[in-house]
C-alpha cells in the first residue's frame, strides 16, 4: 500500500518565512509571487528598551497666579476716543459740542463696560463710536468708518 503522509519540505519553514497567502509549495520549496524586498522588510528588529527618568522638579500643586491689567478708567477711554478730533470739535457750533462731548462720555461708559465682559464685541465698540462720530456735520461716510476703526483698535490697545 502506498504512504499517504504529507509530504514534509526538504528545507524546515522559520515563522518569519512562513509562506503569505498566494504562495505556491513547489517540491518542497517556497515560491513567492511577492518580490524579494518584501521578504526583508518582515524581518523583526528589536527595538531597545526606553528608560524613562523622573523629572527633576515637582509639578507644582499650587494654581498660577492669575495676571490682570489694571482696571481702564473712563478717562483713558475717552482720550483714546477723542485723539485727533480737537481741531475738528473747536469748528463745530456751541450746541453741537455739547451734545458731542455729552455723546462722547455716554459712549466711553458703554464701552467700558463692553471692555469688562469676558468676551468683547469689537462690532459693538465700533458701531457706538461710529454712531458718535455721526455726529460731527458734513463728514464723510468713508471717513467715519475709517475714524471708528483706528479709535477702536486704540481702544482695544488700551484693555491688553
Amino acid at each position: 500500500m502506498p504512504d499517504i503522509s504529507p509530504v514534509k519540505p526538504d528545507i524546515p519553514l522559520k515563522p518569519e518565512k512562513m509562506p503569505m497567502p498566494g504562495t505556491v509549495l513547489e517540491h518542497g520549496k517556497q515560491k513567492s509571487e511577492q518580490p524579494a524586498s518584501f521578504e526583508r522588510a518582515t524581518e523583526r528588529v528589536p527595538i531597545p528598551e526606553q528608560k524613562f527618568s523622573e523629572p527633576a522638579t515637582k509639578p507644582s500643586t499650587m494654581p498660577a497666579p492669575e495676571i490682570s491689567a489694571p482696571p481702564l478708567t473712563i478717562a483713558e477711554i475717552e482720550q483714546a476716543l477723542s485723539s485727533d478730533l480737537e481741531e475738528v470739535y473747536f469748528q463745530m457750533p456751541p450746541e453741537t459740542q455739547t451734545v458731542f462731548k455729552k455723546k462722547g462720555e455716554q459712549t466711553a461708559r458703554e464701552v467700558k463696560t463692553l471692555l469688562e465682559k469676558t468676551k468683547v464685541n469689537v462690532r459693538k465698540i465700533a458701531k457706538l463710536i461710529m454712531n458718535w462720530l455721526k455726529l460731527i456735520p458734513g463728514v464723510n461716510k468713508f471717513f467715519l468708518e475709517q475714524e471708528a476703526k483706528i479709535k477702536t483698535d486704540e481702544v482695544l490697545k488700551l484693555k491688553q
